[in-house]
């Protein structure tokens, strides 16, 4: 096994610091302004609910766009997230991370990471100009819908497993609460 080298003296991790990492199935790597986040991988009944997200995404998305699961999004150099679900345009698609604009993210909270979805998080992609943001709660089975506006997000929904709601962000659909929580 390789053991990578990471300078710990170092003020602030960037991407080239992950690239240099072992790989690592058990946990998640992400940079919040240069400080390294290690969260446990996913559990099961989390990429349930996330891959359900894809699938209803993935029915309705344009041709020109393209739904991404676990994909890295490099922000900037001390800046990677990766969101569960993420939807971009196509141009984005085909190198090791989403160097871009998604359309929209999409987190599904788990006990490790709620906290993080709904600040720090919240606080990124709104900075990064994402135009909608989704924040998916299986014990609450709901799914609370925000888009931008000015330079925050703003909730205009929650959906919860029996209910609906039409978005024009990022396309023309109707979010429904039976599809993602079956």
């Amino acid at each position: 096994m390789a053991v990578a080298a990471v300078d710990r003296k170092a003020r602030t991790f960037t991407y080239a610091d992950l690239e240099s990492l072992p790989e690592d199935d058990d946990n998640w790597y992400e940079l919040s302004f240069g400080t390294l986040v290690v969260t446990p991988a996913p559990n099961t009944r989390h990429q349930a609910v996330a891959s359900a997200v894809v699938v209803f995404l993935g029915s309705r998305k344009l041709s020109s766009l393209r739904v991404l699961h676990e994909a890295e999004l490099l922000i900037r150099p001390d800046v990677l997230k990766r969101p569960d679900v993420q939807v971009v345009d196509e141009s984005l698609v085909g190198g090791q991370y989403v160097a871009g604009i998604p359309a929209l993210v999409v987190e599904v909270h788990s006990p490790s990471t709620k906290a993080l979805d709904l600040t720090e998080k919240r606080l990124v992609y709104a900075q990064a100009r994402i135009p909608a943001y989704w924040l998916v709660d299986p014990d609450t089975q709901t799914v609370t819908i925000l888009e931008l506006r000015d330079d925050a997000y703003e909730e205009v929904a929650v959906v919860d497993a029996e209910g609906s709601f039409e978005v024009s962000v990022p396309f023309t659909m109707t979010v429904e609460g039976p599809a993602i929580f079956e």
